[in-house]
C-alpha cells in the first residue's frame, strides 16, 4: 500500500489502497450526480495509478490500483503527540477499541472474520491506522470491507474499555521495557 495522498489542508486524510475504484451509489454529489469528487489521479514511480476523492461525507480517499488481494487502509493524522497532558495513550486505546462494536456492526471483529479478512492497526507520534486485508478482490467483498472500515472507525461504540484498557497497558509497559 501506499501512504502519501495528495490531501488538501482541511479535509480529514483517509486512504484506501485496494484494487478496486469506489463503488458507486445512487447519493447525488456535485456536477458528477456521484458520491465523490476526484481531486488528483498520478503515477507512483512503480507504475501502479494512484487516484485521490473527496467522498460525500468528508473523507479523502486514496486508491492505490494494484493486482491481488485489496487492502484497505484508513490512517488519522492524529497519534500520541496530539494528546493532551494527562491523557498520555487515548490514542493507542481507541485504536483498539474501535474493533469491538460500532453502530451497524455488534461484533466487528466477527463481521471481518465472516468476510474473511484480516485486520490490524498501529497508533504512532503523529498518525493511527487501520488496516483490513482481503482474501481476494470479490467486489460484493470489497463493498462490505469498506462498509465495516469506515462504521468502526467513525461510529464506534467504544465498548469493553476494561478489557483494552488492560491490553493497552501491557503493550504500553512492553515498549517501555524493550
Amino acid at each position: 500500500s501506499y501512504t502519501q495522498s495528495p490531501v488538501q489542508p482541511g479535509y480529514p486524510q483517509m486512504q484506501y489502497s485496494t484494487g478496486i475504484y469506489p463503488v458507486h451509489t445512487s447519493v447525488p454529489y456535485g456536477i458528477n450526480q456521484r458520491p465523490y469528487i476526484k481531486l488528483a489521479e498520478n503515477v507512483l514511480p512503480t507504475g501502479d495509478k494512484l487516484c485521490t476523492y473527496k467522498l460525500i461525507n468528508g473523507q479523502t480517499v486514496t486508491i492505490v490500483q494494484k493486482d491481488g488481494c485489496p487492502v484497505i487502509k484508513t490512517a488519522f493524522k492524529v497519534g500520541s503527540l496530539d494528546e493532551p497532558d494527562g491523557k498520555e495513550g487515548m490514542s493507542h486505546f481507541i485504536e483498539h477499541s474501535v474493533f469491538h462494536e460500532s453502530e451497524k456492526y455488534k461484533d466487528v471483529m466477527q463481521a471481518i472474520n465472516d468476510i474473511g479478512a484480516t485486520h490490524n492497526a498501529a497508533t504512532c507520534t503523529d498518525y493511527t491506522n487501520y488496516y483490513l486485508k482481503l482474501p481476494d478482490d470479490n467486489k460484493e467483498r470489497l463493498k462490505h470491507a469498506l462498509d465495516i472500515e469506515a462504521d468502526m472507525v467513525f461510529n464506534p461504540k467504544l465498548s469493553k474499555l476494561d478489557k483494552e484498557r488492560k491490553i493497552v497497558i501491557k503493550e504500553s509497559k512492553e515498549s517501555e521495557n524493550s
